[in-house]
């Protein structure tokens, strides 16, 4: 074996494979791709637990965010019960840390007003365990969200890709 410096050659060779393989995966065409896939996703899920799916997006929740509820049965049951005359949600922009954790930066014209219950407090939340699936902003940590703002939006949304080891794709993560 060739020694390059004290430091083998194949190991050197190695390093650099890796870092040529690491750089392609979160390429500028890859990042904006999952980017937009973000941004599809959470308007699929809009439509979804509106009325548009059966399950009204239950198959769309993270682990995490399904655990909030009891069952998918009761999460049906608020989605089916929920006013959703009122809310819209219009995402805004977002970044991904590492192409599988996002977080999209919404507009929810209507406020907490608007949103049914179910998706800011979910039933199994706790001071140090919350499941939100939609987070209201609360810059002045006021206990009052932020008013509604065209450009900056007043909520975030948490959307998880699928990671192997670690499986837990969806919508919503927690905030605790």
């Amino acid at each position: 074996m060739v020694k390059v410096g004290g430091t083998p050659t194949s190991a050197l060779v190695a390093c650099l494979l890796w870092l040529v393989l690491a750089s392609c995966a979160t390429t500028a065409d890859g990042y904006d791709e999952r980017m937009q896939d973000t941004y599809a996703y959470v308007i699929e899920w809009e439509h979804a637990i509106e009325g548009a799916a059966s399950d009204r997006g239950w198959s769309m929740l993270s682990p995490a965010g399904r655990r909030g509820f009891e069952s998918e049965a009761q999460y049906v049951s608020l989605a089916e019960g929920a006013d959703w005359s009122a809310f819209e949600i219009q995402p805004l922009a977002g970044y991904c840390d590492d192409l599988f954790a996002c977080n999209i930066s919404i507009l929810v014209p209507g406020g907490p007003e608007s949103t049914p219950e179910f998706l800011v407090s979910s039933p199994n939340d706790r001071r140090s365990t919350a499941f939100w699936l939609l987070h209201f902003n609360d810059s002045d940590q006021d206990g009052d969200a932020d008013p509604p703002d065209p450009d900056l939006g007043n909520a975030q949304v948490q959307v998880w890709w699928e990671r192997v080891p670690w499986a837990d794709p969806g919508i919503g993560g927690g905030g605790g």
